[in-house]
């Protein structure tokens, strides 16, 4: 059981111990000496999978959920991030000229430091409870004394081709870093946050935030919408940028944030992408040979 959390290590009540643990593996590992021992032999040795990246990633994740399933455990129990997922997308954002702002799944420098050290050009934190919440996430993003973010810049610093000393330099000018607004607690102290100088950016959660007014989903009401013009205005009078997730909005919608004083817009995600595509050429196919909708 977790005790206590040190600036850069945690110390445990008991001695952690290994619960279970589980192997994957292709044919030949199969039918080797320590066959016997595998739980999952696979015939392709690809695992269904057109690199040797994306198997990889595949034989992980079978090998996590298989282990989690001997422990009496559900993968939802279990945070971890496989850094093959995310590195490929870091490296098509790069290639593309595209800067890549992480969002990890909560506020906790263990998660942030991977995504760091990978070379994100950006971080977001989410659920921002408070200063002290926005002051953790902060210090997660920088080394020592500023933060506590452990060394080890692996890909952040291209493998050594930029100079450790310079990095270090520059690191703190160069990361974005964001916190996300999703409630009351943060607006509360939102006057106390303002004052970290390391955050660039306040991103709005309008669902969640108004969900801890107990107005899930009103996002319109009165209420939420003076909740939020009271904060974007401070936001923007301290120096800072406001900005918004809005999932998959219209052109009105986002002129509407826009005119609020947000000047940081993120909208759209791969799932709406598909669904309008294939919705798009259904509509076309039943327009070519003249079907009726159902």
């Amino acid at each position: 059981m977790e005790q206590s959390r040190g600036k850069q290590s945690i110390a445990f009540a008991h001695p952690p111990c290994i619960e279970s643990s589980a192997s994957v593996a292709g044919k030949k590992e199969g039918d080797g000496p320590l066959g016997h021992l595998i739980d999952l032999v696979d015939e392709d040795p690809l695992f269904g999978e057109d690199s040797w990246e994306k198997a990889e990633s595949t034989m992980q994740k079978e090998a996590a959920r298989i282990a989690l399933k001997k422990a009496g455990l559900e993968p939802a129990d279990i945070r971890y991030i496989f850094a093959g997922d995310l590195l490929g997308q870091l490296i098509a954002a790069r290639a593309s000229g595209i800067n890549a702002i992480v969002r990890i799944p909560a506020n906790d420098p263990i998660l942030a430091k991977p995504v760091l050290d990978a070379g994100a050009d950006g971080i977001i934190f989410p659920m921002i409870r408070g200063y002290d919440d926005a002051a953790r996430a902060m210090e997660a993003c920088m080394y020592p004394p500023r933060g506590v973010r452990g060394y080890g810049p692996w890909r952040a610093y291209r493998f050594g081709t930029i100079n450790g000393a310079d990095y270090r330099a520059t690191v703190d000018d160069t990361l974005l870093r964001f916190i996300q607004i999703e409630e009351m607690g943060a607006i509360r102290e939102l006057d106390k946050i303002l004052t970290i100088d390391a955050i660039d950016a306040f991103i709005f959660g309008p669902n969640d935030l108004s969900g801890s007014m107990g107005k899930l989903g009103q996002t319109n009401d009165p209420e939420v919408r003076a909740v939020i013009d009271e904060a974007i205005a401070k936001i923007n009078a301290a120096g800072k940028v406001a900005g918004v997730s809005l999932g998959l909005a219209d052109e009105k919608t986002m002129r509407s944030w826009y005119d609020r004083g947000v000047r940081m817009l993120s909208s759209g995600y791969d799932v709406k992408y598909i669904m309008a595509g294939a919705q798009a050429n259904l509509a076309n196919m039943r327009a070519a040979f003249h079907l009726e909708d159902k």
